[in-house]
């Protein structure tokens, strides 16, 4: 696994700086996710915070609107419903660089409320056409279904600590094998945290969205991810140039622990070998 933590390394230091952009490998129809009206992604941060509150009140739309943005789209936001149930995103406050000609810089953030469609009447999520992609082999299927394996359902990824278990979105939904393989992976490292396993802070203790346990926790799980990857021969250089974005996007938050990834690495190539154990492959 030494190989695949330098292979890590490497592609993180590959990418432009400061434009580390993490991508989602499935698509979100019916059942999930976190787009705008007009069925864009919510980018940076709150695409997970959104999806965070989705999973957390069992929302099954993908959709997130405003009052005046669920009219627009014909349907009509339940007020009832919807009292206490707003959340709310950030946008970007941004004016010309006056120091480099021709750039723009973020000044800071304003706040909005969005709704999800499951509190607008007359709204239903367009359903997205599913691909085909083909089973698990015998070793990746065995890493998935350690603790209690997946459940299929949604277009949200996570691991919920409470119930000790993990949801994906279904197979079909990803681009391809390994996107499945290493979001399960993923999910699955989060859950080798668990206080009866290797009691991880990040896991036992709750953690804010975006804060430095929380970050850690994530930067160990796709760490964990990547290294069960290239075990099972399914590591892309489109997978893990994906992946380096995802670790890129975390670290760049907690600069004030230069050691933060290395640390967190080791800790995720430990997860990865409890995870091997535990499905009784060598490691």
């Amino acid at each position: 696994m030494a190989d695949i933590a330098a292979q890590i390394k490497a592609a993180i230091a590959a990418l432009p700086k400061d434009k580390a952009t993490w991508r989602q490998t499935w698509k979100t129809g019916h059942d999930g996710g976190a787009k705008r009206s007009n069925g864009e992604a919510f980018t940076g941060g709150n695409n997970p915070w959104l999806g965070l509150v989705g999973a957390t009140r069992g929302y099954g739309s993908s959709y997130w609107f405003t009052s005046k943005q669920a009219t627009e789209a014909g349907a009509r936001l339940n007020w009832d419903a919807a009292q206490g149930q707003h959340a709310t995103v950030l946008r970007p406050r941004i004016m010309k660089d006056e120091k480099n000609v021709g750039e723009m810089k973020v000044i800071g953030f304003t706040g909005y409320r969005v709704y999800n469609g499951d509190l607008c009447e007359g709204w239903t999520d367009p359903v997205v056409e599913a691909r085909s992609i083909p089973e698990p082999g015998p070793a990746a299927a065995a890493i998935i279904g350690v603790w209690g394996g997946v459940t299929e359902s949604g277009g949200r990824a996570f691991y919920r600590p409470s119930s000790d278990t993990v949801t994906v979105p279904p197979r079909d939904a990803f681009e391809t094998l390994a996107d499945y393989v290493g979001t399960a992976a993923h999910e699955k490292a989060h859950q080798s945290g668990h206080r009866t396993r290797l009691n991880r802070d990040g896991i036992v203790n709750p953690a804010i969205f975006g804060d430095h346990t929380y970050a850690a926790e994530e930067l160990v799980a796709e760490s964990a991810a990547c290294f069960l990857l290239g075990r099972l021969g399914l590591q892309t250089d489109s997978h893990l140039n994906n992946s380096a974005a995802y670790l890129k996007s975390w670290n760049r938050k907690l600069e004030s622990d230069p050691q933060l990834l290395i640390k967190s690495m080791g800790q995720g190539m430990r997860a990865a070998e409890y995870i091997l154990r535990a499905a009784g492959l060598p490691q």
